[in-house]
Order: structure tokens, then sequence, then C-alpha cells
């Protein structure tokens, strides 16, 4: 038996990284899981399959979730297939990073639209569904980059501190029928960040992990477990709070 046993749960971004470690580990808990994707539907039907060999049921559905139209119609077909939704993951995001200086409207208009606005649309679609079943949880993924800043990441940083915003936002509106929290990775050893801050380079990488307390990055499971406890029964007190798993880079 799982502590998820007959949850319904929706993950964006679940192609890969950590949306692709806490899609399996809720699936490994007993919930069905649909996997949204955007353009890696290669990679997202490995997940199904993966989750399926392992005893699971899964669903890949590909919506970009800062269009409200493609962001409703994943909603309904989840609907459709199982019967309702219990669970919603805000966990698709992108990183378009540069000074500011320099920095494109286009860049600043889509880390924002699918970092911010996608998750405030996928939880708004969410709502009646999680209404219907009579109760529902929340997580939105944030970033320790969202309180302390990061050069050339005024975007994206900026967009996740407005997830911050939106989790207490939310977390009041919804209450006391759901519980909506708020997931803070620091620096995650997944693929999108080993490119992006160039952590191929040991020099680089021991660096970095000198600024961090416990001395090493996350694994993508961890923050997966970071996950279970915020849709478990564990988190049944808990609304409008932040989790940071990130080994102290930011307390």
């Amino acid at each position: 038996m799982g502590c998820l046993d007959g949850k319904i749960a929706l993950v964006t971004g679940a192609s890969r990284g950590i949306g692709r470690a806490i899609a399996r580990r809720f699936a490994r808990e007993g919930a069905k899981v649909a996997v949204n994707y955007l353009s890696s539907a290669e990679r997202a039907r490995e997940v199904v399959q993966e989750i399926r060999r392992d005893g699971g049921e899964a669903l890949a559905v590909r919506a970009d979730v800062a269009r409200r139209d493609e962001v409703r119609s994943m909603v309904e077909r989840i609907v459709d297939e199982w019967g309702g939704l219990d669970i919603l993951v805000n966990n698709a995001g992108v990183a378009r990073d540069g000074p500011a200086e320099e920095m494109s409207e286009e860049d600043w208009d889509r880390v924002v639209e699918v970092n911010l606005k996608g998750a405030f649309l996928c939880t708004q679609a969410a709502i009646p569904a999680m209404r219907a079943r009579g109760a529902g949880k929340v997580i939105m993924v944030s970033a320790a980059s969202a309180l302390r800043g990061r050069k050339n990441g005024a975007n994206y940083c900026a967009a996740k501190a407005g997830v911050l915003a939106l989790t207490k936002c939310f977390a009041r509106e919804l209450a006391p029928w759901a519980q909506v929290n708020c997931l803070m990775p620091g620096f995650t050893e997944t693929e999108d960040v080993v490119k992006r801050f160039g952590l191929d380079d040991p020099a680089v990488r021991a660096k970095l992990i000198e600024e961090i307390p416990l001395g090493r990055l996350a694994t993508a499971d961890e923050i997966a477990d970071g996950a279970l406890v915020l849709v478990s029964k564990f988190s049944d007190l808990m609304t409008g709070q932040v989790l940071a798993i990130n080994g102290g880079s930011y307390m």
C-alpha cells in the first residue's frame, strides 16, 4: 500500500529532471500520474513506460502551460480518463539567462509566462476538478534564487519570486478544503542545471559546492521526496508554506 493510493496527480514539465523524479515517486506510492510535456514527447513516453513497467498507471499529456486553452484541455483529458484530479505539481519551467541590460523582451516574456503564468493557469484550471472531489493538494515550485537573486537571471528569479506570492494567495483562497505549498530546490544534479551552470567543469563545480554547507548538490530524487511530503497526509495542516531543499545554500 502506498501513501497516494487512489490519488490522481498531474505533474507539469515531467519529461525530465525534477518533474520526472516526482512523477515516478508519486506512481510508486500508488498515484495515477499525468506526465505533462511540451516538446519532449519521446522522453515523456519513456517516463510513462517506466511507471508502467513498475506496475503503475500513467498518461502522457502535451500542453504549453502558458496557454490557457491547452491547459484546460489537458485537465479535461485527465478528468475524462480517470474521473478527477487530486494533486497538481507546477514544476514546468524554462530559463533564458543573460545580462539584464541586454535581455530581450521575448526572453523576459517567455520565462515569466512559463514559470509564473503557467503555475497560475494550471492551478486555476485544476480547481474545479479538485473541488468536485472535496480536497486537493497543489505544489508550486520556486527556487532559492527567488530570494537571493542571481547574476544573469533577472527574468527567472523574478518569476520564481512571483511563484512564492502566488503560493500564499492560492493557499488563502482555497482554504480550508485544499492545501497549497511551495517546494524550493537549490542546485540540483539535473541535466539542465549541469548545462546552464557549467558544472561539468570540475573547477566550477568545486567552487559552487564550497558555498553549500552540506557540501553537495541535491539529487532529483531528494526533491521528489520533499514533494511527496507536501502531497501526503503529512502535510494536512500545512498551507502557504515553503519547503526548502538546498543543502543550506540559502537559510
